[in-house]
């Protein structure tokens, strides 16, 4: 449960509570953050309208941390007060403008923000004259509206690191403010502190008097620093977009408004980012000589009867910058005083309604040589353009002087609208790929519109390494893409039946040889063929002869054959092969002897011990002998032509009708008959 402290009179209640018994009315009060009554503990949330109004007799107040509201005129009238403990960490209404909590206390000159209060209420110290200074702890966020406003005393002002939000007028009025001490929670301009807000409300500074300021945010709002007569200068994040209303007007001492990459020159500065500038947004700064305006995309400058530099007579000098492309109507009506326009960029921007409509036609105004064109046929109202002398130059260098050289062929001039032409050339081996800005074209031509360096990049050429080599006689590796001044290892291996002979481009019997790849490489592998002889025989000249027999190169396939003599037939090979005539594959030395043996018939073996019969026979013969094993059918040419183990006939019906000869291996030996095939 909760209670509220209130006057005596009063008739406030929380949670049907009153709290009448803190009657402490002088010296230092203290109000508790529980009470007991009734033996139950209550927190103490609220401070009642007019609780101690007219307590002339308290000299200090203590605020717990567990008020969430202050009542109107809570304090007021009490004269005596001269420091505030301020521990509400959320409190979140402290007054109105008309009943404020320590309204008509002329004399509190000390205020302490504890270290967890995290807003400051509306209005809540106003019109504290005896303040001198404001601390605004790092535990704050939030200060919210009017809340210091009218402290007229006050010359410094502290503000915390967390702050993110200062509400509409938050100080306006505090005349003599001259120094406001920023955290440095964001990228600072050199010498000065940056401010990480994400808002400042309307007037918020208004009719303070300090000299400088840094702001991080993206909106200045309208009034910001309105009729501070002291500020002449303002450092401002690259990201702002907006500028408020009146948001300098009658900042009569402002010479500079400056950001990131400040020159020096008093200028006031309008960043790319802008989208909008209210009206009398510069108005009266009487102090402003120079104006640089570099928003490219800008929707919006004041109107006509507000222009954003309104009384603005002093400005002398305008600067347009590169990359504007559009000026909004009435952009720089009220600069009746600009002696000189500088324009950066190559074409003109194009013109709303009544841009330069207070501007002298006859004033000189600058623009880069090569532009002409562009500026007469858009700025039709100036009759005065001085093309500034060609003073950006263009130098080329290369990468690697080894690799290859850059050339400027044509110097950019006036005459030629500032166009340069530039030239890579790539040494032997090498090739350009790219200037360093990423453009392949070359030779290149490009309009110079500042300070230009160009480097060349080259790189090696690729080249082929082809090997010729037949693949039935050996393989090579080695062949492939190689860049230039590599080294090429090349490596044959003959296949078997073959040797290496040499490379047919150099000549040498090297079976490893290194190429240095100065450009396509093509070699030719040449290969001897191995010769192995082929020696055939017979077992007995006067039996039978032999052919094929010779030199062959490896892998050749030669037919071989034996001829028995009249009484004689062939039997095998010396390997057993029994075919003749025969094809043999040279893959070696070999050594051949065809078998040949005596033809013997029936009538030479004593006792007939085998029979063949019938012959002549249109098929069957038949067999019979003792002990008989094997039987052999050769033809007259000693070929084998049929056989058979343990048989007792054999059937001719397939063979041509011709003579064979039966070969029967028996008991009592061998006999061979002489058959007619019918």
């Amino acid at each position: 449960m909760s209670v509220a402290v209130v006057h005596p009179l009063a008739s406030d209640s929380i949670d049907g509570t009153y709290w009448h018994g803190y009657r402490r009315t002088a010296g230092q009060l203290v109000i508790p953050d529980t009470v007991v009554h009734d033996s139950v503990a209550y927190v103490v949330r609220v401070i009642g309208s007019h609780a101690f109004e007219g307590c002339t007799g308290i000299g200090s107040v203590t605020i717990p941390a567990t008020i969430d509201s202050i009542g109107n005129s809570a304090f007021a009238g009490c004269t005596g007060i001269h420091t505030v403990y301020f521990n509400a960490d959320s409190c979140h209404y402290m007054g109105e403008a008309d009943s404020l909590v320590f309204g008509g206390i002329r004399w509190l000159h000390t205020l302490h923000i504890g270290n967890n209060v995290r807003r400051v209420p509306n209005y809540a110290f106003e019109r504290l004259l005896g303040l001198q200074a404001i601390v605004i702890p790092d535990s704050v966020v939030s200060v919210g509206d009017w809340s210091f406003a009218y402290d007229a005393n006050v010359t410094e002002l502290t503000l915390g690191a967390s702050l993110s939000h200062i509400g509409v007028g938050a100080f306006y009025g505090c005349g003599r403010l001259q120094r406001v001490v920023v955290p440095p929670t964001t990228p600072s301009t050199p010498g000065s502190t940056s401010g990480g807000w994400t808002w400042i409300g309307g007037g918020a500074f208004g009719g303070c008097s300090f000299g400088s300021f840094t702001y991080g945010g993206t909106t200045i709002s309208s009034g910001l620093f309105s009729g501070n007569t002291s500020l002449d200068t303002v450092y401002i994040s690259d990201t702002v977009t907006t500028i408020g209303d009146s948001a300098f007007n009658g900042c009569t001492s402002l010479t500079t408004v400056e950001g990131e990459g400040y020159t020096g020159i008093p200028e006031a500065w309008i960043p790319r980012t802008v989208r909008n500038v209210g009206n009398v947004a510069f108005g009266n700064c009487v102090a402003l000589t120079r104006v640089r305006y570099d928003a490219d995309s800008c929707l919006r400058m004041g109107c006509d009867t507000l222009p954003v530099f309104m009384n603005d007579s002093n400005v002398a000098e305008l600067v347009i910058g590169e990359y504007v492309r559009w000026i909004p109507d009435y952009a720089f009506v009220g600069c009746t005083g600009v002696e000189s326009i500088t324009a950066y960029g190559m074409v003109a921007p194009v013109l709303g309604v009544d841009v330069f409509r207070d501007v002298a036609d006859t004033i000189p105004v600058h623009i880069p040589c090569g532009s002409l064109a562009s500026y007469t046929s858009r700025w039709s109202h100036f009759t005065n353009f001085v093309e500034d002398p060609m003073d950006d130059t263009i130098v080329v260098l290369t990468a690697d002087s080894v690799m290859g050289s850059a050339t400027v062929m044509t110097l950019p001039t006036c005459d030629n609208g500032r166009t340069a032409m530039v030239e890579a050339t790539a040494n032997y081996g090498y090739h350009f790929t790219a200037w360093n800005d990423g453009v392949t074209d070359n030779p290149r031509t490009l309009v110079v519109v500042c300070d230009t360096v160009l480097t060349a990049l080259f790189d090696r050429n690729e080249y082929v390494l082809t090997v010729v080599c037949d693949s039935t006689q050996g393989t090579v590796t080695g062949a492939g893409v190689y860049l230039f001044g590599d080294t090429a290892t090349v490596v044959v291996e003959p296949n078997e039946g073959f040797v290496f002979s040499h490379w047919e481009e150099t000549g040498s019997t090297e079976l490893m040889i290194d190429t240095v790849m100065n450009g396509d490489v093509t070699l030719t592998v040449l290969f001897d063929t191995v010769y192995y002889t082929l020696t055939v025989s017979s077992n007995n000249p006067e039996w039978g002869s032999v052919s094929g027999g010779g030199e062959y190169a490896y892998g050749s396939e030669v037919e071989i054959t034996a001829t028995p003599n009249e009484g004689y037939y062939f039997v095998r090979w010396s390997d057993g092969e029994l075919d003749n005539p025969r094809v043999v594959v040279v893959m070696e030395n070999m050594e051949l002897t065809a078998e040949f043996a005596e033809g013997v018939g029936v009538e030479d073996v004593d006792g007939k011990a085998v029979a063949v019969y019938p012959n002549p026979t249109n098929g069957v013969v038949y067999i019979e002998g003792e002990g008989v094993s094997h039987v052999e059918v050769y033809d007259l040419g000693g070929h084998l032509v049929m056989s058979g183990e343990h048989v007792s006939k054999v059937d001719l019906s397939a063979l041509p009708a011709k003579v064979y000869y039966v070969r029967v291996v028996h008991k009592h030996g061998i006999t061979i008959s002489k058959v007619v095939k019918l």
